[in-house]
C-alpha cells in the first residue's frame, strides 16, 4: 500500500533543519530554508490533466533533483493531482501523480509517494518519494526529482475547490 508520513526534519551541512524547513541551496550557499519562500516557477500549460498527447512527448529529465517548485496553470495556481491520471495525459506518456492526498495542514513538509500508470495500472509503477508543503497564501510547493522513467513528466490540476485547513487529514501519521 502506498506509503507517506509527515516529514519531521532534514539536515544541512551537519545541522538539524527546524521542521517545516529544508536545506535549500541560496546563492550557492546550503541553508535551512522555508520552501514556500525559495521555489522555481513551473507554468505549462501541457502539464495539465486535461491535455492529451500522441507525441512526440515532453519529459521532465531536467528537473533537478533537490528542487522545490510551485506549478501554474496559466495565471492559476495548481497542484499534482492525487489521483490516478491517466497515460498520454499531461503532454506526456507516463504521467505522474501522488498516491495520497494533498495536504490540508499549513507549515509542514510531508512525504508522499508519486506513482505514473504503467502500462495500464495506476500502482504498477512506484517512481519514489515526493515532499509537498501546503504554504500560507493556498499554494502549494514540490520537491521534484528527474522521472527514473521515460518519457515523463509531472501533471498539474486545478481542479480544486477552496483549502479547507485541517489538522491530520492524513490518518495515522508517521513522523520520518
Amino acid at each position: 500500500s502506498p506509503g507517506w508520513c509527515v516529514l519531521k526534519w532534514s539536515f544541512c551541512g551537519g545541522v538539524v533543519c527546524p521542521s517545516g524547513t529544508d536545506c535549500i541551496s541560496i546563492n550557492g550557499t546550503e541553508r535551512c530554508a522555508d520552501p514556500c519562500e525559495h521555489y522555481s516557477i513551473i507554468n505549462d500549460e501541457w502539464r495539465s490533466v486535461n491535455y492529451t498527447r500522441s507525441g512526440p512527448y515532453h519529459d521532465d529529465y531536467d528537473v533537478p533533483r533537490e528542487g522545490w517548485y510551485r506549478m501554474f496553470l496559466g495565471e492559476s495556481n495548481a497542484r499534482i493531482p492525487d489521483w490516478c491520471v491517466s497515460r498520454f495525459s499531461c503532454g506526456t506518456l507516463n504521467s505522474f501523480w501522488m498516491a495520497q492526498p494533498n495536504p490540508t495542514e499549513y507549515g509542514r513538509i510531508f512525504k508522499s509517494d508519486v506513482y505514473c500508470m504503467y502500462p495500464s495500472n495506476c500502482y504498477d509503477e512506484r517512481s519514489y518519494d515526493m515532499h509537498v508543503k501546503l504554504c500560507y497564501g493556498n499554494y502549494y510547493v514540490y520537491k521534484l526529482q528527474p522521472p527514473k522513467l521515460g518519457p515523463s513528466a509531472y501533471c498539474a490540476g486545478n481542479e480544486w475547490s477552496n483549502i479547507q485547513p485541517e489538522a491530520g487529514r492524513w490518518p495515522s501519521k508517521v513522523l520520518c
